[in-house]
């Protein structure tokens, strides 16, 4: 019988995903941590319920979320990046060959220890003599540094009302890590989601925050498949002055002769493609008022589904379609394939794909005809997972019983 993992991912929207094998569990002073092989995204990491990052585009986040940062300072050697304890932000890090030293802080060491041991992809870097790790409040440990960074890297969780990070993307936690960057220094934090639907709850908010703070802030984002939306991200220099575009030119040269390997995702082309915002986005930007302070926030729900504070800005109207990245290019470059009335390449057909999971099956049944009864349905296979706002992420398996809906809810 298959098993599943659901996950809320907004009011109305749900999304469940085939769990192939549970490779390993934790509980931690903070948090409950599983490393799942998902059918659709091959290893996971999953805290508290929620997905992380995935073997199958963790790529992506990570190269946008670094690499930017890195190759917009002249020469960065020192780094601080704040929480990452799965390590794959320092892994991007220390790739590139101008870094001496880079100091990774996140307060969860059961966490840290756990990925070293389940993520092999990260081994190399958790054993770099250039990284120094340290498990700590990172808000803490930057307040008492006496050497200036180059860059700071922000990897931190969403805002969450009542979480640990909400108070390190306010525009106090912003003036303090201005005074921890060196000449021309580059900041970067992740921002939450950054689709046509959802960029206003807080991506917009934490960009005007910067901007109260930085002469130059560069807005970001860019779709992330197992998150199911775009991802933002916000890049902040202490130095107006410094160009904030490079050309695909530049950007290629920097990566060719900065950074150990090839990347899989960013390029000089795709680097445009980052910064192409839609007209949408823009005119969010445009319009958003909030900074965020000790004493005004803009929070994510805690399954990153509602805002807590300001109602929505613009609604979508259009969809921008990024193509300009070399995963798809080389994929593109490599296809051999001519349709004719005799070859063909088919999509699988979308909805109900579960048919060959009874249990599956009548549980999605249950959730979206409610002609369906419940009595009697085994739904032993069917696995969900607790959402945030619960304390839990416990799996646990649903149950049949009175009433329509209840085992998915």
């Amino acid at each position: 019988m298959a098993k599943w993992m659901e996950e809320e991912l907004e009011d109305g929207l749900r999304g469940m995903y085939k769990i192939k094998e549970i490779l390993a569990t934790t509980r931690s002073e903070f948090q409950h941590v599983d490393v799942m092989d998902l059918e659709p995204f091959g290893r996971c990491l999953v805290i508290d319920g929620l997905l992380q990052s995935c073997q199958v585009d963790e790529f992506v986040y990570h190269e946008s979320l670094v690499h930017p940062a890195m190759l917009m300072h002249p020469n960065p050697k020192r780094v601080y990046i704040g929480g990452g304890g799965e390590g794959s932000t320092a892994r991007e890090v220390l790739r590139h060959k101008s870094v001496e030293k880079c100091v990774m802080v996140d307060i969860d060491g059961d966490v840290v220890r756990f990925c070293k041991e389940h993520l092999p992809e990260n081994t190399e870097a958790f054993a770099d003599p250039r990284l120094e790790l340290v498990i700590e409040d990172a808000k803490v440990v930057l307040e008492q540094a006496t050497e200036p960074f180059d860059v700071i890297i922000m990897d931190l969780d969403d805002p969450l009302e009542g979480g640990p990070c909400y108070q390190l993307y306010t525009k106090e936690f912003y003036e303090m890590c201005k005074t921890k960057l060196g000449p021309g220094g580059v900041l970067v934090t992740q921002a939450g989601q950054a689709g046509i639907k959802r960029h206003h709850i807080v991506w917009s908010a934490i960009h005007s925050t910067l901007r109260a703070v930085f002469p130059t802030v560069l807005p970001y984002n860019q779709a992330v498949y197992s998150f199911m939306d775009e991802w933002g991200w916000h890049l902040a220099l202490t130095d107006g002055d410094i160009p904030s575009k490079l050309s695909e030119e530049e950007v290629d040269k920097r990566i060719a002769t900065r950074i150990q390997g090839e990347l899989k995702f960013l390029d000089g082309c795709s680097w445009q493609g980052l910064f192409a915002l839609s007209k949408v986005h823009r005119k969010t930007l445009a319009a958003e008022t909030i900074v965020m302070t000790k004493g005004t926030h803009r929070f994510m729900h805690a399954t990153g589904l509602t805002v807590a504070e300001e109602p929505a800005a613009k609604k979508a109207k259009e969809m921008l379609f990024n193509t300009k990245v070399p995963v798809h290019r080389k994929t593109l470059a490599a296809e051999t394939i001519v349709m004719t009335k005799g070859t063909h390449r088919f999509m699988h057909a979308t909805g109900l794909t579960v048919a060959e999971e009874p249990a599956a099956k009548k549980a999605k049944e249950m959730l979206f005809n409610t002609k369906v009864p419940a009595e009697g349905v085994d739904l032993s296979g069917v696995l969900k997972t607790m959402p945030r706002r619960s304390g839990a992420s416990t799996l646990y398996r649903a149950h049949a019983g009175q009433g329509v809906g209840f085992a998915l809810v």
